[in-house]
């Protein structure tokens, strides 16, 4: 029994005969009742009783048929499920800046990550710019960005920006802006 056999049972039985599925399958009427005559002989049964009004469900059919409406949701359930996987990013992502950023920032940016990435957890932290970054450099392997002042070598303010860790841990650079729409 393969899932092709078992929706093509279901819409058989579900519309009370093979015209009416093949219809709606876009399926011969010819290949669909071959289907369901492999089916039935794998089963060791009559699943269907045909008539010159359609088709009734056996008792067996009926088995089949609750099991197999159930067992066709959950593979579309995990279909579903794998599909939202590959397309929405989850996980953590921790972001801390100084107080004077976070007062600005944190609101409005909170409000739009979690429209954008409702599976995607936000932690936001706030303190000085010299302990956000040794924060940033110590946190457990996960997506992080420290907001503050880039330093020139002599350890002057140069500008503001943020530095994007990858999830092994390494600093991916500077960025300038945070909202750079990736």
């Amino acid at each position: 029994m393969d899932l092709r056999q078992l929706r093509y049972f279901v819409a058989v039985a579900e519309r009370g005969g093979f015209g009416a599925a093949a219809s709606a399958l876009n399926v011969a009427q010819s290949a669909l009742s071959r289907h369901i005559k492999q089916l039935e002989h794998e089963l060791g049964g009559e699943l269907l009783e045909r008539g010159a009004r359609g088709v009734s469900v056996t008792e067996s059919g009926k088995v089949l048929l609750a099991r197999g409406r159930w067992l066709l949701g959950a593979v579309d359930d995990v279909k579903a499920e794998v599909r939202t996987e590959n397309r929405d990013p989850s996980g953590t992502v921790r972001l801390g800046a100084p107080s004077s950023l976070a007062d600005i920032l944190y609101a409005p940016l909170a409000k739009i990550f979690v429209e954008r990435f409702p599976r995607v957890r936000l932690e936001l932290s706030e303190g000085l710019t010299e302990s956000m970054s040794d924060r940033l450099l110590r946190a457990e392997p996960a997506h992080l960005a420290g907001l503050g002042h880039r330093r020139d070598d002599c350890g002057r303010n140069a500008h503001p920006g943020h530095v994007v860790q990858d999830q092994s841990g390494g600093a991916l650079g500077f960025r300038d802006r945070i909202a750079s729409g990736r």
